[in-house]
């Protein structure tokens, strides 16, 4: 479950469409970027923190381990959801041809489905938009939210007393103790527009 994801409005779709080429592939690329670099920060610092987080305290090891796992969940499920949300989706319907068509012979004993070729006449393909999404409740998993925002103060709080971890270490995870303290606000508190 991602922790908040924005939704694209008609009216976003409507003024895209009358732009350049290369503005609409800008905006496109732009919608790809903050989740692949919460996917980049959140590998590195699992890595970095499986592989050279040794001399750190568990103080530090772990939160900065379950930050990397969330950053990267996220940050995967808004990829997921970036990638769907433009899909038509596609509905093979069967027209029956004739009232009883003669039933395949397939091995004797066993039961399949086969899926009616495109070409055949009793196959009709029907390209479905997808609906609108629904407006979210007001309340958008807050609890999960106000977890995220204390394990980002405790990580945050970790990386800047740790003595014994490596200055690396210290500042990716305050570094993913930022975005994470930024994803959690955004959900606790939302955008006015």
């Amino acid at each position: 479950m991602s922790i908040g994801q924005a939704s694209v409005t008609d009216s976003t779709r409507s003024s895209t469409v009358n732009q350049p080429w290369y503005v609409r592939r800008a905006r496109q690329l732009w919608e790809y970027l903050g989740p692949l670099i919460l996917l980049g920060a959140g590998f590195f610092l699992g890595l970095y923190d499986l592989l050279r987080g040794i001399e750190a305290t568990g103080a530090l090891q772990v939160p900065a381990l379950l930050a990397a796992l969330i950053l990267s969940a996220d940050a995967i499920s808004r990829l997921d959801a970036i990638r769907t949300s433009g899909e038509p989706v596609q509905v093979v319907e069967q027209v029956p041809a004739d009232p009883a068509p003669a039933p395949e012979t397939g091995r004797p004993g066993k039961a399949y489905y086969r899926v009616p070729d495109a070409g055949s006449p009793t196959a009709k393909i029907t390209t479905v938009e997808p609906a609108a999404p629904a407006a979210a409740p007001p309340t958008r998993a807050p609890a999960l939210a106000y977890g995220v925002l204390a394990l980002a103060v405790w990580l945050a709080i970790a990386s800047l007393t740790s003595s014994t971890a490596t200055t690396t270490l210290q500042l990716t995870s305050f570094f993913a103790a930022v975005l994470l303290f930024y994803r959690g606000w955004t959900v606790v508190v939302p955008r006015r527009s």
